[in-house]
C-alpha cells in the first residue's frame, strides 16, 4: 500500500482505516445528484443576484475594477457558463456514466 499523506506514514492506525474502505456506485451517484444539485442551487442564486442587483452588484465590483457595462456583463455571463459546463462535467457526466456501467451490468 502506498501511503501519499506523511501523516499517515507516522501513524499506521489511520493507514490501516484506507484498507478496504470503497465506496458503492449508488453511493458515488447519489453524491454527484447532490454535488450537480448545490452547484445548480449556486448558479440559480448568482444569476439571481446579478439580475436583480445589477446596479448595486457593478458599483460594488467597481470600487475594485475599472469595468464598463458591458464588460461587467460580459465577465459575469462567461463565469455563469463556465461555472455551468464544470457541473456537467465535473458532476452530471460521471453520474450518466454510472447510471450507464450500472444499466449494462444487470
Amino acid at each position: 500500500m502506498r501511503i501519499s499523506n506523511p501523516r499517515q506514514a507516522a501513524n499506521p492506525e489511520s493507514a490501516q482505516c484506507l484498507v478496504g474502505s470503497s465506496m458503492s456506485s449508488g453511493t458515488a451517484r447519489g453524491v454527484l445528484l447532490w454535488c450537480a444539485a448545490i452547484n445548480y442551487a449556486v448558479l440559480l442564486c448568482w444569476f439571481l443576484v446579478f439580475r436583480v442587483g445589477h446596479d448595486w452588484l457593478q458599483q460594488l465590483h467597481g470600487q475594485w475594477f475599472r469595468l464598463s457595462t458591458e464588460q461587467f456583463d460580459a465577465i459575469n455571463y462567461a463565469g455563469m457558463a463556465v461555472y455551468k459546463i464544470g457541473i456537467l462535467l465535473l458532476n452530471l457526466v460521471p453520474y450518466i456514466a454510472l447510471r450507464i456501467v450500472e444499466t449494462v451490468r444487470r
